[in-house]
Order: structure tokens, then sequence, then C-alpha cells
């Protein structure tokens, strides 16, 4: 890329420092061929690795780097914005999520991606996924997995959603939204909560409207949960509803599981925290004790930590672990 020849060059990138410092080298070494130096010298002067710079090899960095960054945060466009609170809410498993999770991590699947993860050979992505994937909708409900596997309507309905240390949680920042005649937007990345969640509210005569990514109806059932004012909850898939709508009608935001990618979470509250909105936005994070969920936010912190040191808010993949923090995330906690 550097050797391509032009009058100026533009780089365009969400994540200017996904893993370590370096990363930001390789951006500005293709826009400026040696501004920041050689990368060996690169790492004597800023450090290397994900360990978060000094305060001074920072502010230095920063200082270099910031005469080419354009860039516009929502704090600088919109200065009137209401107060938005978050609050990570740290709940225990239930006996029987408990014995979900440690079934899932004894089994031949856990013990196969273990196995590729301690080898030297190419990481099996795909597995590690999968695993990790189980073990999330775990820790939201134990039997989401079968719920997403087929069950039939009529055994969802049978299933008790208490089961799950979330639900008392959820309940109770529901019922105390009624109290206050507020409305709630839950998001959600399972299907199967989704069906979870809108059968509980139904036993409450709760009333609400929920998107998926078939919906067809979409700006039916947003206009409702604006106008309605019996409508008083929006269950939405985080990836269909997480850009390009407005939520401003509510002024409580519930994530009921983590993504891996914070700045997904960001843009989803952001749906109600945005231009529009008059109240303050409350957003409760629910995040199960000793489990994946807990250990995939502390990695991606660490990797925040780095970025907001240097640059700004960064987005991060599952290819953005390590090798050894992938084996963490499945034998850290054995349930």
């Amino acid at each position: 890329a550097r050797l391509l020849k032009s009058k100026f060059r533009i780089a365009m990138t969400g994540t200017p420092v996904e893993n370590q410092s370096t990363d930001l080298w390789s951006i500005m070494e293709y826009l400026l061929p040696g501004y920041l130096g050689s990368l060996p010298r690169f790492k004597r002067l800023y450090g290397y690795g994900r360990e978060k710079p000094t305060q001074l090899q920072a502010a230095t960095l920063k200082r270099l780097v910031n005469p080419f960054l354009l860039r516009r945060t929502k704090s600088q466009v919109l200065k009137e914005l209401p107060e938005k609170t978050e609050e990570v809410v740290h709940i225990d498993m239930t006996q029987a999520q408990r014995k979900a999770y440690r079934a899932v991590l004894n089994s031949q699947q856990a013990a196969k991606v273990r196995q590729n993860l301690e080898d030297t050979k190419k990481v099996d992505y795909a597995n590690v996924l999968a695993l990790l994937t189980k073990l999330k909708q775990i820790c939201d409900h134990p039997q989401l997995p079968d719920i997403t596997a087929g069950m039939k309507p009529k055994e969802v309905a049978e299933v008790d959603p208490f089961l799950s240390g979330k639900w008392e949680v959820l309940a109770e920042i529901i019922e105390e939204a009624q109290r206050s005649s507020l409305k709630t937007v839950i998001f959600t990345q399972y299907l199967g909560m989704m069906d979870l969640t809108g059968l509980y509210l139904k036993t409450k005569n709760i009333g609400y409207t929920e998107l998926r990514g078939d919906t067809h109806d979409r700006a039916k059932r947003l206009d409702r949960f604006a106008a309605d004012p019996d409508c008083k909850v929006f269950i939405c898939s985080l990836l269909a509803g997480g850009l390009g709508i407005d939520l401003t009608s509510a002024s409580g935001c519930i994530h009921f599981d983590r993504w891996w990618n914070p700045a997904k979470e960001n843009q989803a509250t952001d749906r109600l925290h945005r231009m529009g909105q008059t109240r303050g936005v409350q957003v409760f994070k629910l995040m199960m004790n000793e489990s994946v969920e807990g250990r995939i936010a502390d990695i991606i912190a660490s990797k925040m930590q780095l970025s907001g040191a240097l640059i700004e808010e960064s987005d991060v993949t599952l290819k953005a672990f390590s090798r050894e923090e992938l084996l963490d995330l499945i034998t850290s906690f054995q349930g």
C-alpha cells in the first residue's frame, strides 16, 4: 500500500488501535511514511503489546497524531443532550444455570476447542465461537440453547423464565418503569430471549412490540411504540435495531446480554440517547458473575483502555483475542 503513488492519502477506520499501539504506527506509516520513525524505534519510544503506555508516552503520541485526525464526537455535536447514566448489574447464576454451564464446559465440544487452542495449529474460530455462544446463551437462560435449537412454541411457553438469575433483575426494572410511567427498551442478541420476554410481558398484561431482523412492518411498530401510551416495552434484536431507528420515547435501556463489541452496545443505546430525547436515559447492562460474560468484558476493557489512552474508543472483534485469552475464556470458570 505504501508503494501507491498519490498526491495525498486518507485512512478511514473505526479501529485505529485494536490490539496494541503499533496498530497506530501501521496507519500512520501508510499516510506519512517515516513520520513516526521505524517500527523498532516506535516500540522503544511508545511501548508495544497491549500494555497501556505511560502518561508521557501517550501524551507525546497524541500530540504527534492529532494534527492528522479528523473526528467529531456526539458530545461535541449534541451539547444539550440529557444526561445518560450506565450501570453494570452483576448477577449470580441460579443452580440450573450453573449445572448447564458446567455441563457445556465438560463436554466433548469444549475439550475439542481446548485442544485446538493448546496446539500450535490455526485457531478454529468457528468452533470457538459456537462454544462461547452456547455459554453466553446459558448466561441468559439455562434452556436458551434448547429454545434456539428449535423448541416448539408450546414448549417455550412452559419454560420458567425465573430459572435465569437475570430475570428477577429484569422484572424489577420493568416494574419500576411501570410505576414511573416510563417506557423501556430491551436489547438482546438472541431471538429465543425475545420470545421468552414477550411471553412474560403478556402474563403481566404489559403492552409491548418488538423488532427482529425479519420484521417487515418496522415503521408501524416504531410508530406504535412512540405514540401508543399503552405500549410500554420495546423488545429489540441488537443487530436489527442497533442502528437507524429512533426510540427517544423511552428513557430506560436494558442490555440483557453483552455483545463482543462494546461499540455495538453504545450504538444501540444511542437509539434512545440522541437528538429528540427530552429525559435522562438510564442504561442497565446485565452481567453474569463468574462466567464468560465477565471474562469477555475484562479483556475488552483492557483493549479499550489502551485505545482510549492513544486515540478513542475502538471496535473489538473475536479475532482480536489472543490464543491464550480464548483458552482462558473456557477454562477460568468451571461452574
